[in-house]
C-alpha cells in the first residue's frame, strides 16, 4: 500500500513539472513569426489562400464589417484601382506617379499580410474556445458518471429505471464522441497555426486572454469604456473614420486620379478653344480662295468647309472629353462610396464591440443562474424526487450557458481585433509604436 501511495505522489509531481515545462506561446509570437516567413498570400473566390497549401473560407459575418483585404470585394476593388493607375498613368513616368504606383504595390503586400494576421487571430481564439469546450465536456462526462453511480442507489429504494440507465449510457457515449471531435478539431487548427507561424504547437499551450489584457486595451481601459453611450459611439465613428480616410492608400490614389483627370479636362478645354480658333481661321482662308482653286461651286464649298471641318477637327478631342468626363464622374462616385463604406464599417464594428461587451455580463449572469439551478435539481434527483430528463435538461442548460459565457469573452476580443484591423493597426498587438499611434492619434 505504501508503494502505491509513493508511486501516486511521484506521478502527480511529474505531471506538475510536465505542465510547467510546456512552453506558453502567445499571439505576439505567432504574429511575428508568420511575418518573418514571407508567405505567398492570395485572395480568390472568398478564400484566403496561403502558399497554395492552406485555404480559409472568409467569414462573411466579419468581412462585411472590415475595410482591409479580408474581404473579396475590397481586394478586387484594390486590384482594379491598381491596374487602372498603371494603365492610365504609368506612361507619364512622372516622379509623383512612380511614388504612387510603388506605394500601391507595397500596400498590397502589407494588406495581404494583415489579412493573414486577422485569419491567424480567428484561428487562435478558436483554439482557446475549443480548449474551454474540452474542459466543459470532460466535466459533463464526470457528471454523467456520477448519475450512473446514483442509479444503484435509486434501484435499492425500489425505483425501476432501466430506461434511465440506457439514456445515461447513451448520453455518456455521445459526450465522449463530442469530446473526441472537439479535440481533433483543436489539433487541426493548431497544425494550421503551426504552419503559418512555423512554430510546432503540438505540445505547447496558447496564452489565454481576457478583455483586460493589455494587448486589447487602450490607455489601460477597455475599448468599451470609450463607447458607453450613443454619443461616444458617434464621436468615435467620426474620429476613426477620418483617421482611416486620411491614411488610406485607396483614398489617396482616387484623389490623385481625380485631380489628374480634372487637369486633363482643363487641358482639353483649352485645346478645344485653340481648335475652334484654328477652324475659324481655316474657314476664312477657304472663303478667300479664288474660284479657280475650288473643286466645285464656291458657295457649296464654303458651306462644306463651315459645317464639316470643325466637326472633323474636333471629333477626336470631343470623344476623349466625353470619355474623360464619364471617367471623372465614376472616380468621384467611387471615392464617395468608399468614404461612406468606411464610416459604416467602423460604426458596425464599434456596435459589435458594445454588444459583445454587454453579452459578457448577460452570459455570466445566465451561467451562474443555471449552475445554481443544476445544484438544486441534482439534490432533488438524489432524493428521487424528480426524473432523469429534468436533471439532464438542467445539466445541458448549465453546460450551454457556461459555453456561451466562455465564447462571449473571445467574441469581444475578436471585435477588438476587427477594430485594429480596420484602422490598419492590427500589428498593435505586438508593435508598441503601432499601439501608441492608436492611443494618441485616435483615442
Amino acid at each position: 500500500m505504501v508503494y502505491k501511495v509513493i508511486f501516486f505522489l511521484l506521478f502527480c509531481i511529474s505531471n506538475i513539472f510536465a505542465q510547467e515545462n510546456r512552453q506558453i506561446i502567445d499571439l505576439k509570437q505567432l504574429y511575428k513569426n508568420s511575418l518573418k516567413d514571407n508567405h505567398k498570400i492570395n485572395i480568390s473566390n472568398n478564400n484566403l489562400i496561403i502558399d497554395d497549401k492552406l485555404s480559409f473560407k472568409i467569414d462573411e459575418n466579419k468581412s462585411k464589417c472590415l475595410i482591409g483585404f479580408y474581404c473579396q470585394g475590397n481586394y478586387n476593388s484594390f486590384i482594379i484601382l491598381e491596374q487602372f493607375a498603371k494603365k492610365n498613368y504609368d506612361e507619364k513616368k512622372t516622379k509623383k506617379n512612380k511614388i504612387l504606383l510603388d506605394d500601391l504595390e507595397k500596400q498590397k503586400k502589407y494588406k495581404l499580410n494583415d489579412a493573414m494576421l486577422f485569419q491567424l487571430s480567428l484561428l487562435y481564439f478558436e483554439v482557446l474556445k475549443l480548449k474551454k469546450d474540452e474542459a466543459l465536456l470532460k466535466n459533463r462526462i464526470s457528471l454523467v458518471k456520477e448519475s450512473l453511480e446514483l442509479f444503484d442507489k435509486r434501484k435499492k429504494i425500489g425505483l425501476k429505471e432501466e430506461d434511465d440507465l440506457k439514456s445515461w449510457k447513451t448520453e455518456l457515449e455521445n459526450t465522449k464522441n463530442d469530446l473526441q471531435r472537439v479535440t481533433n478539431l483543436k489539433k487541426k487548427i493548431k497544425e494550421q497555426l503551426s504552419y503559418i507561424a512555423k512554430i510546432n504547437l503540438e505540445d505547447k499551450i496558447l496564452q489565454d486572454y481576457h478583455m483586460q489584457s493589455k494587448e486589447f486595451t487602450i490607455l489601460n481601459e477597455t475599448v468599451a469604456f470609450y463607447l458607453n453611450n450613443s454619443q461616444k459611439i458617434t464621436s468615435m465613428t467620426s474620429k476613426i473614420s477620418d483617421y482611416i480616410i486620411d491614411n488610406n492608400i485607396d483614398i489617396k490614389t482616387l484623389n490623385y486620379l481625380i485631380n489628374s483627370k480634372k487637369s486633363t479636362l482643363e487641358q482639353t478645354k483649352k485645346y478645344k478653344k485653340e481648335l475652334e480658333k484654328s477652324s475659324e481661321d481655316n474657314i476664312k482662308q477657304g472663303k478667300n480662295l479664288s474660284n479657280e482653286h475650288k473643286p466645285w461651286d464656291s458657295k457649296k464649298f464654303d458651306k462644306v468647309i463651315e459645317e464639316k471641318l470643325p466637326l472633323y477637327i474636333n471629333a477626336k478631342i470631343t470623344q476623349k472629353e466625353v470619355q474623360d468626363k464619364a471617367l471623372l464622374q465614376n472616380l468621384t462616385y467611387t471615392l464617395s462610396n468608399k468614404k461612406i463604406k468606411i464610416k459604416k464599417n467602423v460604426n458596425d464594428v464599434l456596435k459589435k464591440i458594445v454588444s459583445s461587451y454587454k453579452t459578457i455580463n448577460n452570459t455570466s449572469i445566465s451561467s451562474n443562474t443555471t449552475r445554481k439551478n443544476f445544484v438544486f435539481i441534482k439534490k432533488l434527483y438524489d432524493k428521487a424526487n424528480i426524473d432523469m430528463k429534468t436533471l439532464l435538461d438542467s445539466q445541458n442548460s448549465m453546460i450551454i450557458s457556461k459555453k456561451n459565457e466562455n465564447n462571449s469573452q473571445y467574441d469581444y476580443l475578436e471585435n477588438i481585433i476587427m477594430l485594429f484591423y480596420n484602422t490598419n493597426k492590427i500589428r498593435a498587438v505586438f508593435n508598441n509604436s503601432e499601439k501608441k499611434q492608436l492611443e494618441t492619434q485616435i483615442f
